[in-house]
């Protein structure tokens, strides 16, 4: 009987320890996490390159700083260093980094509905459209989540548009880039390259492509006389990404980029004016 007793005695002790022991497993299971946190903001900069050596694919060459916040145009490492942001992840947080309207906006939305994908309509996507659209007086937009989707985009509109509108043959519409030109490393971006590191070892090459040196108006001039069926050249915008070399000058007329800017629109204007020339075809009904 006294063994009885002191069983049940056991077994009464050692159910609260149960109890006790499954909510102290959560807490440790907590502190563990914020162990684990901790130990991630003590990471110096040198192990957070090591560890992105060891087990990201080297496809990026990042600049010799981890950061780990940002707030407005200041940035901050992993040791505490602060920094100014000027590149702005090429433009993608112009607005500064953590815009509190920016952030109530995500975090409002995402609590309600995350995503809907296009499969299905939703209530916020028409209503974007139709501001975007209207701010910039376009007849329609097609949202793009990177940049090089969106020079993507631009290239199959060009040459829809020249099939379709145009009339130029099937498979024979020519778009031109400027060397030096960064955008992207899908395969027509790396088609387009003249950086060896983008394209080397990834041939076979997207076809339908011409490169002209940058801001060599004739050299331009010349794809338009040996091609029939030129069709656009996305030469600004795609130099954006790649880092360009300024020169110092005076004010009092356009810098040498404007001023090629300017032939391009005029050599556009003069191409669509032109009904014959020595270089061309006589018939320029499908090349206008």
């Amino acid at each position: 009987m006294n063994s009885v007793r002191s069983l049940m005695r056991g077994v009464g002790r050692v159910t609260p320890a149960l109890s006790r022991a499954v909510h102290s497993g959560m807490r440790s299971s907590s502190s563990a996490a914020s162990r684990a946190k901790a130990a991630e903001r003590s990471l110096t900069s040198e192990e957070v390159y090591a560890r992105e050596e060891r087990y990201g694919a080297h496809n990026y060459h990042p600049l010799p700083v981890a950061l780990e916040r940002g707030e407005g145009v200041q940035v901050w490492d992993v040791e505490g260093r602060r920094y100014f942001d000027f590149l702005s992840a090429y433009s993608a947080v112009n607005q500064g980094h953590c815009h509190p309207k920016i952030i109530s906006a995500l975090t409002a939305q995402a609590s309600r509905l995350t995503l809907t994908s296009r499969a299905f309509y939703n209530d916020v996507l028409g209503a974007y459209e139709q501001y975007i659209t209207r701010l910039f007086g376009y007849d329609k937009v097609l949202p793009m989540n990177t940049g090089v989707e969106g020079g993507e985009t631009a290239c199959k509109l060009a040459r829809k548009w020249a099939y379709t509108v145009k009339g130029v043959p099937k498979n024979q519409a020519k778009i031109v880039f400027a060397d030096g030109n960064f955008w992207g490393r899908t395969m027509a971006a790396i088609s387009s390259s003249t950086d060896p590191s983008s394209y080397e070892g990834f041939g076979p090459f997207m076809p339908g492509f011409e490169l002209v040196p940058y801001n060599d108006v004739s050299a331009l001039e010349v794809r338009h006389c040996l091609h029939l069926h030129m069709i656009c050249h996305p030469l600004e915008h795609m130099r954006s990404a790649a880092l360009t070399q300024c020169r110092p000058q005076l004010r009092t007329k356009p810098s040498p980029e404007v001023q090629t800017n300017m032939k391009w629109e005029t050599l556009i204007k003069q191409r669509e004016a032109i009904k014959a020339s020595s270089c061309l075809p006589s018939d320029l009904k499908n090349w206008a």
